[in-house]
């Protein structure tokens, strides 16, 4: 995917220009598919859960079907159903609409009907045109938008409601793992019998560099033939396996980069759900300012 900034950047200036009130739900909507990414981050710092019981079970958040799923699920906490989860979905099918066009990508968008990946590689997520891109948006949009001074509302009376459809997300990923352990690198079959995927074409998703020449996905040694990587890099790579390591076919995506981007964005985005907007944000900001200011005169 593009990391955070860019996907929240262009979903705010579009809501912006078509002047869209509840951008809060729009950044919510941009971000929700990627809660696999923000677990997998916090597992990288605390060791809370098993790799691969994350990945089997939010590899299919990108999906129609997931998508559909989370904007039933959050939709319930706006107070205007329909609008919110009408907002949720485009905002979730734009996300995976952009990160179709990314190297690296692996999307389903057909699960669970069908396990086929689509990818159209066009860019790297990781290429400074897509932070100055995202700056420009941001720039645009602060420049073109109103201050509303909309204040936050969130209904929870029908939150066991939000839970019954992220449970039917979880049931039918727990059902998909037999075939997500068929062709997904970080699978216990590939661990348990990685012989028999010699000759094959396979992934390493967010997997650790040990050394040089050897990357490290679940604890398991895996050589790498035709790269130079970076010790201590996450990366994201596709090859064909076989005894003497990895034969690269595929984009080397430095995730370090990436994973710096997405955080300057989640502040960003953060900033954006507790005021709604810039100029809303900036008004705030100036008045506490004025205020802490008027004190120490007095």
């Amino acid at each position: 995917m593009p990391d955070w900034l860019f996907h929240i950047a262009l979903p705010y200036l579009i809501a912006v220009i078509f002047r869209i009130k509840d951008k809060r739900t729009v950044i919510i909507g941009s971000l929700m598919l990627d809660i696999s990414s923000f677990l997998f981050a916090f597992n990288e710092f605390t060791n809370w859960f098993d790799q691969l019981t994350l990945v089997n079970y939010l590899t299919m958040t990108h999906s129609i079907l997931g998508a559909l799923l989370f904007s039933i699920a959050i939709a319930f906490f706006t107070t205007n159903y329909l609008r919110g989860f009408v907002i949720l979905f485009i905002s979730g099918l734009f996300h995976m609409f952009l990160d179709l066009f990314q190297y690296g990508a692996d999307i389903r968008l057909l699960w669970p009907l069908s396990f086929t990946k689509f990818s159209f590689p066009i860019f790297d997520p990781t290429a400074k045109i897509m932070l100055i891109l995202s700056i420009i948006f941001f720039i645009i949009a602060i420049i073109i938008e109103k201050a509303e001074y909309l204040k936050p509302k969130i209904r929870l009376n029908k939150f066991k409601w939000t839970v019954v459809f992220l449970l039917v997300y979880v049931i039918l990923s727990y059902l998909s793992i037999p075939i997500l352990s068929k062709e997904n690198v970080y699978n216990a079959g590939f661990l348990k019998n990685h012989e028999n995927y010699y000759g094959k074409e396979i992934a390493l998703t967010r997997a650790h560099v040990i050394s040089k020449n050897e990357v490290e996905a679940d604890g398991m040694k895996i050589k790498i033939k035709n790269k130079d990587l970076e010790v201590g890099g996450i990366i994201s790579l596709k090859g064909i396996y076989s005894k003497d390591g990895l034969e690269v076919t595929y984009e080397h995506e430095n995730n370090n980069r990436k994973v710096f981007g997405s955080l300057i964005g989640g502040l960003i985005g953060l900033f954006l759900l507790v005021f709604g907007g810039f100029r809303n944000g900036f008004y705030y900001l100036k008045e506490l300012l004025l205020g802490i200011i008027q004190k120490r005169k007095a």
